[in-house]
């Protein structure tokens, strides 16, 4: 074999290394979610869930009813972000709650807090829009943070959310509206 045919042969063989690893999934895409792009305002649907996410804003305190006791006011200072949703299900009322509630910032995670009556673990019913709130407890810092400007809300069914939908939406904690003090809202059933 001539010297520049065992180059080139090498050459080619290279080259479809390359193509071979770049189109290879990672090991997690056997398992990974489905996400679903959310835009603010706008009706985002999953499995078995359809839900819409609005005012979202940045708070330095938050106030609601105390998820411990039902009849007490709950408040907090800090650096809260809330929202405000609608949600539903799709097919079916039995065991359907949104139970995924996570904010996530650069390489942080934040759960929505379980302290003030919210959406979080809420029971959704067919055909039936709920609205109310989350809140999310934030470190005084996230601002200063490089992914604020890139944070994910990922809300579904499952915490487990392998194989599963997320619906995602992108948030800038940068640029959103601030308050002194936000209200959590509570969970109630939609009017039109």
């Amino acid at each position: 074999m001539k010297r520049w045919a065992a180059w080139t042969a090498a050459g080619a063989m290279l080259v479809a290394a390359w193509g071979v690893a770049a189109i290879t999934p990672p090991d997690d895409a056997a398992s990974a979610p489905f996400p679903v792009a959310a835009t603010l305002g706008s009706e985002a649907t999953g499995r078995n869930m359809a839900l819409t996410v609005t005012n979202p804003r940045m708070s330095e305190g938050a106030t609601g009813r105390s998820a411990a006791q039902s009849r007490a006011l709950w408040s907090a200072e800090g650096t809260w972000l809330v929202v405000d949703l609608e949600a539903r299900s799709l097919d079916s009322d039995t065991g359907v709650h949104l139970n995924l509630v996570d904010l996530v910032v650069g390489e942080r995670t934040f759960s929505a807090s379980d302290r003030p009556v919210s959406m979080r673990r809420i029971g959704l019913a067919t055909g039936l829009d709920q609205s109310g709130g989350l809140a999310y407890e934030l470190p005084e810092d996230i601002l200063d943070d490089a992914g604020a400007a890139t944070a994910r809300l990922r809300l579904g069914l499952s915490d487990d959310d392998r194989l599963d939908s997320v619906i995602e939406l992108q948030l800038d904690l940068t640029t959103l509206p601030h308050e002194s003090d936000a209200e959590i809202a509570e969970p109630d059933w939609s009017r039109p």
